[in-house]
């Protein structure tokens, strides 16, 4: 417990989570959302997803390529993400509208999916335990323009491994705007407020006073 105390810090090792669903279902997604991005795959081109993960997963949910019936199912179905992926919907709030949880078009590309494992995930020695880290090593497969498209991820979008996928404050910022807006959607005033959240958290070591960012976090009535 005392190992590394004063030298060893976690903070940096923190994973940013960039889908709104469970932190399981990420590591296939990551090699799935790289295909559907790489090669500008369409919904319509489609024919057939294989998400490959971790052999344990314990809730048959996961597997489901059911429309899910409530915002807590969509959070725990493979299918629904790699679904708002595919439709380009954007990670938030909007993964849980009616149009993508019972649309036809989420409907059709949810029941082109298949969940099963990912043999590497039986040995610990693919874990990252050596290293102080997380693998899940996942695989994503789809067949579309008569092609089979394939990749593989030990990691999740978001993680602060050294050879995770690469993210930037960029990434940060951006998920926290999409977000802060849906609590005064529309509202200019709250937009040029995030604004101002955004430059004073990035500048944070320069605050004087917590209770000056803590009082633009409110949104305007």
């Amino acid at each position: 417990m005392l190992r590394g105390r004063g030298a060893e810090w976690y903070l940096p090792q923190t994973s940013i989570k960039f889908w709104p669903c469970c932190r399981w279902i990420h590591y296939a997604l990551t090699a799935f959302e790289f295909l559907v991005r790489t090669h500008r795959l369409q919904a319509e081109e489609i024919e057939r997803i294989e998400l490959d993960s971790f052999p344990m997963i314990p809730y048959p949910c996961f597997y489901s390529n059911q429309d899910p019936p409530n915002l807590v199912a969509a959070g725990f179905s493979f299918a629904h993400a790699a679904a708002m992926v595919v439709l380009r919907v954007p990670a938030g709030p909007e993964w849980f509208s009616a149009s993508s949880m019972s649309g036809a078009a989420a409907r059709a590309i949810r029941g082109k999916v298949v969940v099963g494992d990912d043999e590497r995930g039986y040995d610990p020695a693919n874990w990252g335990l050596e290293k102080n880290e997380l693998k899940v090593p996942s695989r994503a497969r789809v067949y579309a323009r008569g092609t089979l498209f394939e990749a593989s991820s030990d990691y999740a979008l978001g993680d602060a491994w050294d050879d995770a996928q690469a993210y930037g404050e960029h990434d940060v910022v951006e998920k926290f705007r999409r977000l802060a807006a849906s609590a005064a959607p529309g509202s200019g005033a709250w937009s040029a407020q995030l604004d101002r959240i955004v430059d004073q958290i990035l500048h944070i070591e320069d605050l004087p006073d917590v209770r000056q960012l803590t009082e633009m976090l409110g949104a305007p009535a």
